[in-house]
């Protein structure tokens, strides 16, 4: 006797709950098409997939968040909250305006900047992950214009290897050493000792200070990446930054290396800090003696005409950029890698 095939089909129930996921559905995109939202990328600044630990490990993490101008700007406050909500170290929110006519080809943007506590001026690794995202989506641009809402204009370019060039003040102006017989010295010295208690004062080449703090220069024999650091005694020292840094070795594959602090801001460790080698370039490129220094391990940079420097960020996570000092100008030009690690959509 042969057996009919068994037909299968579906009861009340399950037409029922199939139709009443088809019609969730339908109501949830509606109204998900109808919330407020705003696009949101996360990046990682001054690295790249092969550097490092690779994509997720190393740089600079930053937010960036591409507002659509046809619709009112979010409140600086909500702003403020996404930026603390994305808990990364800067964010940057960002939106299209019309070009000029002289730069109808260079795509502009307004730009803002915020810490996880509090509007910031000006973010280095953040403007490189925003000029990412848009050279991204802009294909044939090969040069992006921020206008910032506190810092004036900044311009972004895209290199030919795939990294990203950005051009910002030097930080130069008010940079003096402080000899051994200055009470900075002694109490930069004292602050640094106690922060990080394997060092001696024979490790300590020279400290000098700039706008965001003091520059303390390391003996090249110190591991900077491995040197344990209680920051906890630097907010006294400095409203802003603590930077260490260091010639590297003549094998290693930078010029120096540097690791930066800035409790103060809300960030124990930055990374891969930007800014601070915008005053560590022209110490270093600026101060007869500290180049000599410099020089003697790299060759290449004892011809005065030589502007550029290699650097490496021995923090945990560890970043590498060049920095080119236009001594005349008063600028300075960052080049660094981005990798995009997340994109999607945050809703108000």
């Amino acid at each position: 006797m042969t057996q009919a095939p068994h037909l299968s089909r579906a009861g009340p129930d399950s037409l029922f709950c199939s139709c009443l996921s088809s019609g969730f559905l339908l109501v949830l995109a509606r109204t998900l098409s109808t919330m407020a939202s705003i696009e949101y990328h996360r990046l990682h600044a001054f690295t790249s997939p092969s550097f490092g630990t690779g994509r997720f490990g190393s740089g600079n993490p930053a937010a960036v968040f591409v507002r659509d101008p046809t619709v009112p700007s979010p409140s600086l406050e909500v702003l403020q909250q996404l930026a603390t909500e994305a808990d990364l170290p800067n964010t940057a929110v960002i939106a299209p305006l019309p070009s000029t006519d002289a730069d109808e080809d260079v795509p502009t943007y307004s730009a803002d900047y915020y810490s996880r506590k509090s509007r910031i001026p000006l973010c280095g690794h953040a403007t490189l992950c925003a000029a990412q995202i848009i050279f991204e989506t802009s294909l044939s641009a090969q040069k992006v214009r921020f206008e910032t809402a506190l810092a004036g204009i900044v311009f972004a370019e895209k290199q030919e290897d795939g990294r990203i060039a950005i051009d910002f003040p030097a930080n130069h102006d008010g940079f003096r050493d402080v000899g051994r017989e200055d009470e900075r010295w002694e109490k930069t010295v004292k602050a640094v000792l106690k922060a990080a208690p394997s060092l001696t004062r024979e490790d300590v080449v020279n400290v000098a200070w700039v706008p965001l703090g003091p520059i303390v220069e390391l003996k090249t024999e110190v591991d900077l990446k491995k040197l344990e650091v209680d920051v906890s005694e630097f907010p006294a020292l400095s409203p802003k930054m603590v930077i260490f840094t260091q010639v590297a070795p003549s094998s290693a594959p930078s010029d120096i290396q540097s690791r930066v602090f800035a409790p103060a801001m809300g960030s124990a460790e930055d990374p891969v800090c930007g800014s601070a080698h915008c005053s560590v370039t022209p110490y270093f490129l600026g101060n007869p003696t500290a180049r000599a220094r410099l020089s003697a391990l790299h060759p290449r940079l004892a011809n005065e005409e030589e502007t550029t420097l290699h650097i490496v960020h021995s923090s945990a996570r560890g970043g590498e950029m060049e920095a080119t000092w236009d001594r005349t100008a008063g600028r300075m030009r960052l080049v660094g890698g981005v990798v995009k690690v997340v994109s999607g959509r945050v809703f108000l």
